[in-house]
């Protein structure tokens, strides 16, 4: 997988938009595991992640509001690796 984020440049404290992107990402579902839940909130942040594709090949974006300002966005594809020779 790769995957690529920003954090709004008026967010001065990236220390709890990281750790509850942590916490988010702790809740993957094992059916479908491209980053985190589609949808997780702990008081006044949420985050939101859209998907498409299967385990073999995947792309996303994740978003985390607060108070309904997007304040983190990241967008990332992913997929099986041909491992044939």
């Amino acid at each position: 997988m790769t995957y690529y984020g920003s954090v709004n440049k008026n967010i001065t404290d990236l220390k709890s938009v990281y750790g509850f992107l942590q916490q988010a990402l702790l809740l993957i579902p094992k059916d479908k595991p491209f980053r985190g839940p589609k949808e997780y909130q702990a008081n006044s942040l949420k985050y939101l992640n859209e998907f498409t594709g299967e385990i073999n090949n995947f792309s996303g974006e994740e978003k985390i509001y607060q108070d309904n300002e997007l304040i983190y966005q990241a967008k990332y594809t992913g997929g099986l690796i041909d491992q044939r020779k």
